[in-house]
């Protein structure tokens, strides 16, 4: 999880400059597929919102104004983007830009059983994300993680972010988290704290935990064996959740550990 390691937890380097009395705070540059910082307003009252690649995202209240992260598609061009910040009602508009660098991303190739290709079908894989979807989408304005994001599990990995899949020898989809290596029923903890929002089996993603930390920040869990914990339940950081399995789409006993912010998935 590269991205969200360097943007969310170590020191950011940032272009800044002043405007209605505030100075914004923005990383020079970034990468497909990860996430950087947007911090500023202080003063500002109204909630300040961010535009960029198309998206529109909230700000949130930091003690020295607002601040927000803002994912970048892992299929973003390389070149200068523009970042759009709107301050207030009267329509006061802050503008700055971020450079995406370029970032070449692996192939992999693979065999899936017989009996596991049929949860290829586009509509189960529709059906259960229809579901997950929505819960990713929710920007909870509590922050309930503070410093590192831990690992889920201690395993080698063996597929990473952003990898374009063959699945018997046909091109399939862009790998959206990365699978750690993991014999049945390895134990699997919370990355950080956060409210457990989904806890069940689906058909494509096998056992599943989704749990939101808050600023629009969620982490996933796929293909898991057995789930320990509930819909609505607050787990703090390092808590057993669940144990790997092979359920879902899956090769092997393994985990697919997945980050979302703002329901895109970055590294």
């Amino acid at each position: 999880m590269t991205g969200l390691r360097i943007c969310l937890f170590a020191l950011c380097l940032f272009a800044t400059g002043a405007a209605n009395g505030s100075e914004w705070h923005v990383s020079p540059f970034t990468h497909p597929g990860e996430v950087f910082v947007i911090r500023g307003g202080n003063g500002i009252s109204d909630q300040p919102v961010v535009r960029f690649y198309g998206a529109r995202h909230p700000m949130f209240p930091v003690s020295d104004g607002w601040e927000t992260l803002i994912p970048v598609p892992v299929d973003a061009r390389p070149r200068m983007w523009p970042i759009k910040i709107s301050i207030d009602a009267e329509g006061d508009v802050v503008y700055r830009n971020i450079r995406i660098r370029p970032k070449k991303y692996p192939k992999s190739s693979y065999r899936l059983a017989s009996e596991k290709r049929i949860l290829l079908n586009r509509k189960v894989v529709e059906n259960d994300w229809a579901e997950i979807e929505p819960v990713l989408r929710e920007r909870d304005p509590v922050k309930r993680w503070e410093g590192p994001f831990t690992r889920p599990l201690s395993g080698v990995v063996t597929q990473s972010f952003g990898t374009t899949n063959y699945v018997n020898k046909k091109k399939g989809t862009t790998h959206r988290g990365v699978d750690l290596r993991a014999k049945m029923g390895t134990t699997v903890i919370a990355v950080h704290t956060g409210v457990v929002k989904i806890a069940k089996k689906y058909r494509a993603f096998g056992g599943t935990v989704v749990m939101d930390h808050g600023w629009g920040v969620h982490s996933l869990y796929f293909h898991l064996s057995k789930i320990f914990v509930r819909p609505g339940e607050v787990v703090t950081r390092g808590k057993n959740i669940a144990l790997s399995g092979n359920s879902g789409i899956s090769t092997g006993p393994h985990l697919h550990w997945g980050m979302s912010v703002h329901n895109m998935r970055v590294e």
